[in-house]
C-alpha cells in the first residue's frame, strides 16, 4: 500500500536567511520563505524552530506556527526575524502547502555556523543575499 502512495519533491520553493540591509553585524536577520514559481500555492503552514546545545545543555527555542491562505507566483513572505545570538543552533523550517491537488510537505534545516558571509548567494526576488535552501 505504501508504495501505492505517489511521493512528489517541492520545486521552485526555497526558505532564505538574509541580514537586513545587507548589514551582517545587525543583531537580527530575516527569515524569508520563497515561491519562485509562476504557480500559486494553497494552505502554507510554515513551523519554525531552533534547537542545539550551548554549554553541553540542550537548548530550544519557541516554536512559531505561521499560516498563509494563498501565497502569490514569485513570491516573497518574511516569516520572522531571527536574532543573531542564535546562530550557533539549528534553525528548522517545516513547510507544507497545497498545490494541484496534492499537499507537499518538507522541512528546511540551516545547520550551525550556516549563516556565514561565505555561504552567501544571490536570493532571487528579494534580489538580496544571503542563505538559502531550495
Amino acid at each position: 500500500m505504501k508504495k501505492d502512495i505517489q511521493e512528489r519533491q517541492i520545486e521552485n520553493f526555497c526558505v532564505a536567511i538574509v541580514p537586513p540591509d545587507d548589514n551582517i553585524e545587525a543583531s537580527m536577520w530575516d527569515c524569508y520563505v520563497i515561491n519562485t514559481s509562476e504557480n500559486q500555492l494553497e494552505g502554507m503552514m510554515v513551523v519554525s524552530e531552533g534547537f542545539g546545545s550551548r554549554d553541553g545543555k540542550q537548548v530550544e527555542t519557541n516554536k512559531f506556527r505561521r499560516f498563509h491562505n494563498e501565497v502569490n507566483p514569485l513570491t516573497a513572505i518574511k516569516v520572522e526575524p531571527i536574532p543573531k545570538e542564535y546562530f550557533d543552533l539549528f534553525h528548522q523550517f517545516w513547510v507544507s502547502f497545497r498545490f494541484d491537488g496534492y499537499m507537499y510537505d518538507r522541512k528546511f534545516l540551516f545547520a550551525p555556523g550556516s549563516m556565514d558571509e561565505l555561504n552567501f548567494t544571490n536570493i532571487p526576488i528579494l534580489n538580496k543575499r544571503g542563505v538559502m535552501i531550495s
